[in-house]
Order: structure tokens, then C-alpha cells, then sequence
């Protein structure tokens, strides 16, 4: 009786023994799986954002004095006879000169002319506050410096503008309201001025000289623009309809823009456009726009070239477009450069393009080092276009200059109803548009890819579901070099694969492909119509 207890003891406490062991190995083993897991996630987003310092990204909101100056102890009043443009005024240096804080604009409605920050300034805009901005040209005057559409400038006061400050936001839960219809007819009437300005940037006619913000030279100003600034924050608010683009970084630097809603209707009202600036984060904002969501440029052909500042470090996150001519461009006006993109956790719905990067020869300039990763688009016609050969609408560039784009990345990307899939458009010439990679790509569209002028593209697991229609191809390919294609789907009911105008391949290679009967589903042409977009 004894030993059958001492053997119950035995074989209880071996249980509990062997019980802790399985209970520790299965710890470690869980541990040792998620961190292998995390590992390869950090692995994979570390190869994803090439050349991406994420760290120096990392923003937290800006903070400022414990301090508040409302407007309404500086003489602001709602009536809306009376501009609170003064009252704001003195709001802000009062601020500033006690060493900054909170200028606070309270719940109502206030008109308002040209508002002109300062550094440690947090413009705050209660719930249920609008800052409506006036509609005459006047009350944006003394000119001061900007640039537009590339090219530097002396102009029309942005409705919101600070210049060399430092630790500045502009943020809160209001909407602040252009009017920009009532600017719309100024698109017409600025053509001559655009071109004037033009000649006098290609000429290095010196910037002070470059006087506008006249009846005659008559260029609308941006909305929100902050220049050369240093820590800027931008959060919380509706922002609807400026005459220009609406929320400008220009040359400025540590950039936090998010959680907004813009919404705007009028010409060249693009969302957000980043301008020759370093270390931004876009993030969690809604656009509806007038053009793009968000812009990436770097100044005009000589004028950017003569200014020389890149824009770099930008990441973009967790947005969606509703309705606009593209959700994400780079260019036309990059003749500085632009490096060092990530585009990543985005919906795009409505627009005219996805992804776009746009710019034609005589910019100059390169675009490197960029990633668009895990985006969903519906209803957008062209979900990837790199065109080299884009038009040039307002001024035609005075020399021959080459852009270069290179060491390009998208992946998983789905989209859904779409005319082109892929729409890749460079020169005959090398080294313009190439190490180009699509991997996990998913689309449903009228047409497929269509490659010209490109080398050192690969593409690597692309499922592309297209109208079937005679003499329609899934891949066309003209003047184009060293080609990769790996596992690439091509549905039975499509007669041709890829279509390659000229006599040979050129270095495309279909070995991995995963195409049945490939040779047998390969088009030699000679009929340049199927490469016209």
C-alpha cells in the first residue's frame, strides 16, 4: 500500500515535471516563432523601403508653451464686415514675442486676408470654427517670396504662409475655406505671366526681380505654404477650395501632415504638394481634389536645376482619394530630383491615375529609390503610369535634358476596373527608365502593360485579368531591353501573350514565365498603332 503511494507520488510529480518541461519548450518555441515571424516582416519592409530613414520619421506632435492668445482679445469680430485679418495679427506676435503658444481661432465664422505665422506658433481652430478667406487679390499683398510651379518668384501672399520658421503647426478641429472657385477664371488669364516667368528663371534673372502679384501679372498664389521651415505640423482639419495648390512644404524640413480632410474643385487644387523638402510623413488624410492628392516636385528645368534641392525622405501611408486626377504623382516639375519614397497601406478610388510618375525630356533631373507597397484602387483608369514623354502644357522646356528614373519598386498591388494596367513610356535612348520591379501585382483592366523605351524591368508574379478582344495583347513591348518575366498569368482565352514590335526579343526572357505555349502565344510586329495610348 505504501509503495503504491510513494509510486503515485513518483508519477504525479513526473507528470508535473514533464508538464513545466513541455510548457517551457513550448514558450520558447512561441517566442522564438514570433520573433522569426517579426523578423521576416521587418526583413521584407526593411528590402521594401530602400533607402528609407525611417527613424528620422518617427514624428511626435509638436509641443508648445502652455499659452493661449484668442483672437477675440485682439479685436476679432464675427459679424463678417469686419476682417479679423488685424486681430489675427496681433493674436500671433503677441504669442511670439512672450515665446510662443497656442493662437486660438474659437468657434464661428471669420473672414480673414493673408495670415502669416511665426516659429513656436500653434494656430488652433475650435470645433465648429471656419477661417474663411477673402476673395480679393488686395488682401494678399505685400508680394512676398514662393515659388510657382517650379520656377521662384515674388508673388501674391499665400492665405497661409510662414517662411524660415521654426516649430510651427497649424492644426485643431475647423475647416478653413479658400473660395477657389472664384479664382478659377484666373487660369486662363495667368498664361502670359506663367511664360513671362519662365523666360526670366531660364535667363537667371535674379529672383527679387521677379515681381508679380499684379493685376497684369496676375499668378495665383498657393494656399497654405510653409517655407523653409524646420518642424512643421499639419493636423485635424477640413481644408476646402484655395485658389492654388493647397498645402504647399516648400525647402522645409521634419514635416508631420495627418489626419486631414481636403476636399477642393478648381484648377491645379492639388492636395498635397511636397516641394524640395526632406524627412515628410503624409498620414491618415482624405482627399477629394481638384487634381492630385499628393504632388513630389523639386523645382523647373533651369530654375530647379539652379536651386539644386531635392526632395527626399518621403513617406506616404494610410490614405485614400475619392475623387481626383491622381492619387500619388511625382513630377512633372522634378528637375532637382526627387529620391527615397515610400508609398505603402493606401486606397485609391476614382481618380484618373494611382501611381504616377510624370516628366518629359528637357526637365532634367532624376526620380530614385522608390517603393509603392500594398495599394488598393477601384475604379481608377491608370493605377501605374511612368510617362517620360508627358506634355508640356503650360511651358515648353528650352533645352534637351535628360530626366532619369531608376531603382523603382511596386508591389502588391490590386486594383480593380481600370483602362491600363501598366502604361511604361521612356526614350530610345539608355539609362532613362529602368531597374523597374513589379511583384504581387493583381489587376482587372481593358488593356495590359505596355512597355517602351525601358530596360532592366522585372516582373514577378502578376496576375492581370484583361478584356479579351482580337488583337488585343497582355504585354506589348517596343525598344526595350533586358526584360524579366516570372510566373506571369496569361488566361487561356487570350490568343496573344506578348506582342514585340520589331524582329527580336532584345533580351526579354520568358524562361520562367509559367505560360503554356508561350512560343506559340508571341506576336513579331512591325505596327507601331498597338503601342499608341
Amino acid at each position: 500500500m505504501k509503495m503504491m503511494k510513494m509510486n503515485n507520488k513518483f508519477y504525479s510529480g513526473m507528470l508535473v515535471f514533464f508538464g513545466i518541461i513541455i510548457l517551457v519548450v513550448f514558450y520558447f518555441f512561441q517566442k522564438n516563432n514570433t520573433a522569426n515571424i517579426q523578423r521576416e516582416n521587418e526583413d521584407k519592409f526593411k528590402d521594401i523601403a530602400v533607402n528609407i530613414d525611417l527613424e528620422a520619421l518617427k514624428f511626435k506632435p509638436l509641443s508648445f508653451p502652455d499659452r493661449e492668445c484668442n483672437i477675440l482679445n485682439y479685436g476679432a469680430e464675427e459679424s463678417g464686415k469686419k476682417l479679423a485679418t488685424e486681430a489675427i495679427r496681433q493674436a500671433i506676435d503677441d504669442c511670439a514675442k512672450q515665446g510662443g503658444g497656442k493662437v486660438v481661432i474659437p468657434t464661428g465664422k471669420w473672414k480673414t486676408g493673408a495670415i502669416h505665422l511665426k516659429s513656436n506658433i500653434n494656430l488652433y481652430l475650435e470645433d465648429n470654427s471656419q477661417l474663411i478667406f477673402s476673395s480679393n487679390p488686395q488682401n494678399y499683398l505685400p508680394v512676398v517670396f514662393s515659388r510657382f510651379e517650379g520656377m521662384e518668384l515674388y508673388n501674391y501672399s499665400p492665405f497661409i504662409y510662414a517662411k524660415d520658421c521654426e516649430n510651427v503647426a497649424l492644426g485643431g478641429k475647423g475647416e478653413i475655406i479658400g473660395q477657389g472657385e472664384k479664382w478659377n477664371d484666373w487660369n486662363d488669364k495667368q498664361k502670359s505671366a506663367v511664360n513671362e516667368l519662365y523666360d526670366m528663371a531660364d535667363k537667371d534673372v535674379p529672383v527679387e526681380k521677379r515681381i508679380f502679384g499684379t493685376e497684369k501679372a496676375a499668378l495665383r498664389p498657393n494656399f497654405i505654404e510653409f517655407v523653409g521651415c524646420r518642424n512643421v505640423e499639419i493636423s485635424g482639419l477640413t481644408i476646402i477650395d484655395g485658389p492654388m495648390w493647397t498645402l504647399h512644404p516648400l525647402y522645409s524640413e521634419n514635416v508631420y501632415i495627418h489626419d486631414l480632410n481636403i476636399k477642393t474643385k478648381s484648377h491645379n487644387t492639388d492636395g498635397v504638394v511636397i516641394d524640395s523638402s526632406k524627412n515628410v510623413l503624409v498620414e491618415n488624410c482624405k482627399f477629394e481634389t481638384g487634381d492630385d492628392a499628393v504632388s513630389i516636385k523639386s523645382g523647373l528645368d533651369n530654375d530647379g536645376w539652379r536651386v539644386g534641392r531635392s526632395s527626399e525622405n518621403i513617406v506616404i501611408r494610410k490614405i485614400s482619394t475619392k475623387r481626383g486626377h491622381g492619387s500619388v504623382n511625382i513630377g512633372s516639375e522634378m528637375s532637382g530630383g526627387v529620391k527615397n519614397v515610400l508609398v505603402y497601406d493606401c486606397d485609391f478610388f476614382n481618380t484618373q491615375s494611382g501611381v504616377r510618375i510624370k516628366t518629359l525630356r528637357g526637365r532634367g533631373g532624376f526620380v530614385e529609390n522608390a517603393t509603392f507597397y500594398d495599394i488598393r484602387m477601384l475604379d481608377v483608369n491608370d493605377p501605374i503610369i511612368m510617362d517620360l514623354r508627358y506634355p508640356a502644357y503650360t511651358v515648353t522646356p528650352k533645352t534637351k535634358a535628360m530626366p532619369n528614373i531608376k531603382n523603382i519598386l511596386f508591389s502588391d498591388i490590386n486594383s480593380i476596373a481600370s483602362r491600363n494596367a501598366i502604361f511604361i513610356r521612356g526614350f530610345s535612348e539608355k539609362d532613362n527608365l529602368s531597374e523597374i520591379s513589379f511583384k504581387n501585382i493583381s489587376m482587372k483592366a481593358l488593356n495590359g502593360v505596355l512597355i517602351d523605351g525601358a530596360e532592366n524591368l522585372k516582373f514577378e508574379n502578376i496576375d492581370i485579368d484583361i478584356e479579351v478582344k482580337k488583337d488585343k495583347s497582355l504585354v506589348s513591348v517596343s525598344e526595350s531591353f533586358n526584360l524579366i518575366f516570372k510566373k506571369i498569368k496569361c488566361n487561356d482565352n487570350i490568343e496573344i501573350c506578348f506582342r514585340i514590335l520589331g524582329e527580336e526579343l532584345g533580351g526579354i526572357d520568358l524562361k520562367e514565365s509559367g505560360i503554356s505555349n508561350i512560343n506559340e502565344r508571341m506576336q513579331f510586329t512591325q505596327d507601331e498603332k498597338f503601342f499608341e495610348n
